[in-house]
Formats: structure tokens, C-alpha cells, sequence
């Protein structure tokens, strides 16, 4: 699906469509499947921080099962 006005205007320059009359042109479509993906690696949001909290709210990282 496309999701964000400059890929819009791309889809719709390319395929040669005139929208008007508050229609607009959509591409929708699905290909094949595909297994589940891995689980992605995360950083620990601890990591991220340039200073790290030594008061107030803790972190807690995601549990990972």
C-alpha cells in the first residue's frame, strides 16, 4: 500500500492517472507468503541514553521469550 504523498504522486505520474473529482488512485496488492521473520535485535534502551538516570523512573528492558 502506499502510504505517504510523494510515493503517491510517484505511483500516480508513472501509471499515467488523472485523479480528479475527490477520487484517488490506489495499488493494493499481496504476492506470494513467506515464513515468519526473525525476531529483530534491539538495543537495550539503557544504551541509548548519554546520560544515564540515576534518579527517578527506571528502565526496564523487554522480556525476550
Amino acid at each position: 500500500m502506499i502510504t505517504n504523498p510523494a510515493s503517491h504522486a510517484e505511483f500516480v505520474k508513472a501509471a499515467g492517472i488523472h485523479e480528479s473529482g475527490n477520487r484517488m488512485a490506489w495499488m493494493l496488492f499481496r504476492f506470494g507468503f513467506s515464513s515468519t521473520p526473525p525476531a529483530a535485535h534491539r538495543r537495550p534502551a539503557a544504551s541509548t541514553l548519554l546520560n544515564p538516570l540515576s534518579e527517578g523512573p527506571s528502565l526496564q528492558e523487554p522480556l525476550i521469550e
